[in-house]
């Protein structure tokens, strides 16, 4: 587990009450650095990266697994944008409006970028 925001004791006990282990990434480095930072320290076969906020289910990663594991995909990415998807159901209007937003420009700025938060 890495974060740029969490402070003190509580990053520690959340890593620990969850099975994980807890890496410091410096302030002001960005999303990047701390995804960076995670994947380079993980072991295992599979490597998930998302925000703590978890943009999807918990059945998602069972999901993920199975493309992996049994269809042998390489990589596996979400995308919550899906009709099936349930995440916009479940948030308030101004954060759907504010993530079309920003997708939208980041879009226009670089590549045709669908998310810039969920990938596996």
């Amino acid at each position: 587990m890495t974060d740029r925001k969490m402070t003190g004791r509580r990053r520690k006990k959340v890593a620990t009450e969850n099975g994980c282990v807890f890496m410091h990434v410096k302030c002001n480095q960005g999303k990047g650095a701390a995804v960076r930072v995670g994947m380079l320290a993980a072991k295992g076969d599979f490597r998930i990266f998302t925000d703590a906020d978890m943009p999807f289910e918990f059945d998602a990663v069972e999901r993920f697994l199975h493309y992996l594991r049994e269809k042998e995909f390489d990589i596996v990415i979400g995308d919550r944008r899906l009709p099936e998807s349930r995440y916009f159901s479940r948030i308030k209007g101004a954060r759907k409006v504010g993530s079309a937003m920003f997708t939208f420009f980041v879009g226009r700025l670089w590549l045709a970028v669908s998310s810039t938060r969920s990938a596996v």
